[in-house]
């Protein structure tokens, strides 16, 4: 999910969302602004709006090229390993209740969600 939400870890090759901002938006609440601190714990801060996340076609097949080797858990597929996947395949129903969720609070250009992950 990192991958596709702001191309970090994407050791599965997974289409992108968007590219990440690298920043907070200027209009984030005091919390989060709190909560991300000075940032040095911290990366890839970006956020995303409803209304981008349902314009994805979640229908579309992507090559996961992520496969387990030796012990390893980020080994990159070799041509004819890894699976053909649909983005909601790969993203699972978690992802998919968490959206609705985010349907339930708004109009979709108004709703977002601003993430960052840690190192």
């Amino acid at each position: 999910m990192f991958g596709f939400l702001a191309d970090v870890r994407n050791y599965s090759h997974s289409p992108v969302i968007a590219e990440p901002k690298h920043a907070l938006p200027e209009d984030a609440s005091p919390e989060t602004k709190e909560a991300f601190g000075d940032g040095a714990d911290w990366h890839t801060a970006t956020w995303l709006t409803l209304e981008q996340m349902n314009a994805v076609d979640y229908e579309q097949v992507f090559w996961d090229r992520r496969v387990m080797k030796n012990g390893n858990g980020a080994a990159l597929a070799e041509e004819g390993e890894g699976e053909h996947l649909t983005l909601r395949e790969f993203l699972g129903s978690r992802f998919f209740k968490h959206l609705e969720v985010l349907k339930s609070l708004g109009k979709t250009e108004d709703v977002r969600i601003v993430f960052w992950f840690d190192n």
